[in-house]
């Protein structure tokens, strides 16, 4: 709803979402899946180290993962959105913007028994309140200078899947329970028929349990920008902005009960007591999505556009910019490297003993220091209109791993996170967290179409369309695995081999018809 009284244009709405999981399933690793690594030399089985490669075609994973049991799960989540905000045109060379915005989701009961930690809820975080604050102003006697400001907190929402799939992997008799062996128990399950093994007696092993941060936080960023913009002769604008972000609560995977080396071969702190001694493989680990994550992005940006006049318009723009973040992803693949040594017992629902997330930070995956681009659009003669866009920019950054589990902590269940060590034996030595990136990024797309008429209210588009017109390879994806070695001057054979890349040259035809 909108309002505007003199001076004044309010804004007012409303939004409101219900999405309904009729019927979801993860049925998670329930085909068998095993990790390989590289192995040491091992008495009487391995005479010498050998490579994954060669671990597989021995028939020696260094893990197994096995899920049984129920993966449905049905439940719903809302959300509400409320804001409100006022242009006021203070006077004719000034405009502030003012505005409010609460959001939140309402969440199913969804019940946590978690060890260390006891029983609760699906948390719910009601205090998502966002003020913002923007202004224009042109400076006194000039018409063609803009200067442009704005302050905002801007929340996200939390993925629904965070509901289900902590639902549904929870380590009960009505979830998903799933069966995790190291090698070389693991052996046992490469030779079992079909590779997998049958569901061993009720109780019998202990199950990774996927469980919520009792202190969930609805992720959120300060927003903060300060730009110019002029108008130039010949229809011409020069622009140049700076942008600040900072976010908070993003949400990140963490292991509350690893394999803790120190306490003892096969150790995790929630392990079970008896007798007074705690017995070793009792306990397996407890993954947490935790609201710990952290972003930060700073970057400029100078264009210069040339508004539509005749028959052409174009633009260029650069951006030089810097992001960072501590987490990338709450799925398994991106857990840190050290995840600490357990739940706190001064602080339960706080954040692991000995894991420290500023060691995390590094480049983040979206990270593209330079980036340029180039768009235009020509009309030719007979109405034929002709569009390009091209895109220069820097190599995304990725993370070298040793493909090993070096410090013992049995990484929650996934392929091992550990980093390459320039020292094998000092873990102070390990690279940062995306500390390498590809090779820089080009492409160069094309547009040509012409209307035709089909009478008074109908036309005939044709379009042909030209995708990476230079055909250049961008690679996308590299083998990270460099081995347990010492970097960078002992890497395996494999390491820094690309292994994906964006699409080739690529044409095709269309037609849109308006009627």
């Amino acid at each position: 709803m909108s309002l505007q009284r003199r001076r004044h244009t309010a804004r007012f709405g409303v939004d409101f979402g219900h999405i309904d999981h009729l019927a979801g399933a993860l049925p998670l690793h329930f085909g068998g899946r095993y990790i390989f690594a590289p192995l040491p030399a091992i008495p009487g089985l391995l005479p010498a180290p050998i490579s994954s490669i060669q671990a597989v075609a021995l028939g020696l994973p260094a893990a197994y993962v096995q899920g049984y049991g129920n993966a449905a799960s049905a439940y719903a989540v809302k959300a509400l959105s409320l804001f409100a905000q006022d242009d006021w045109a203070i006077g004719p060379d000034l405009t502030l913007k003012l505005g409010v915005r609460y959001q939140t989701q309402f969440w199913p009961d969804i019940r946590y028994d978690v060890r260390g930690l006891g029983s609760y809820s699906f948390p719910s975080d009601r205090d998502n309140l966002a003020p913002r604050l923007a202004a224009a102003w042109r400076p006194a006697g000039s018409r063609a200078t803009t200067v442009h400001a704005a302050y905002g907190i801007f929340h996200d929402q939390q993925l629904t899947g965070l509901a289900g799939i902590s639902d549904i992997v929870d380590a009960s008799a009505s979830g998903v329970r799933t069966l995790v062996l190291r090698f070389p128990a693991s052996i046992a399950a490469w030779n079992a028929p079909g590779r997998r093994l049958p569901e061993p007696p009720p109780g019998s092993f202990p199950s990774l349990a996927i469980t919520i941060d009792p202190r969930l936080k609805t992720p959120y960023a300060h927003h903060t920008s300060v730009g110019v913009s002029r108008q130039l002769p010949g229809g011409m604008v020069l622009a140049a902005d700076v942008t600040y972000v900072k976010g908070r609560g993003q949400v990140g995977t963490l292991d509350y009960n690893p394999l803790v080396p120190e306490l003892g071969p096969d150790r995790r702190p929630e392990d079970v007591v008896r007798a007074g001694a705690a017995v070793p493989g009792s306990s397996a680990s407890i993954l947490q999505y935790t609201s710990f994550g952290e972003t930060w992005y700073r970057g400029a940006t100078v264009s210069l556009a040339k508004r539509f006049t005749g028959r052409s318009h174009w633009a260029i723009a650069y951006t030089v910019s810097k992001a960072e973040d501590n987490s990338t992803d709450y799925q398994s693949a991106f857990l840190p490297e050290d995840m600490g040594k357990g739940r706190d017992p001064r602080n339960p629902s706080g954040l692991p003993l000995g894991f420290d997330p500023d060691k995390e930070r590094g480049p983040s995956v979206q990270d593209q220091r330079h980036r340029l681009v180039v768009n235009g659009w020509y009309v030719l003669p007979h109405a034929i209109q002709v569009s390009s866009i091209a895109t220069v920019a820097s190599g995304r950054p990725y993370t070298v791993l040793a493909g090993a589990d070096l410090n013992g902590d049995g990484n929650g269940g996934a392929f091992p996170p550990d980093r390459v060590r320039r020292v094998p034996s000092d873990p102070n030595s390990s690279l940062g967290r995306n500390s390498h990136t590809l090779p820089m990024h080009a492409t160069v797309d094309v547009r040509v179409s012409r209307r035709f008429a089909l009478g008074q209210r109908s036309s005939v588009e044709a379009i042909v369309e030209f995708f990476n017109v230079l055909n250049r390879t961008n690679f996308t994806e590299i083998n990270n695995i460099f081995g347990t070695g010492a970097f960078p001057t002992a890497p395996l054979p494999t390491f820094g081999r690309f292994e994906k890349a964006a699409p080739p040259r690529q044409a095709q035809l269309a037609a849109k018809v308006r009627f």
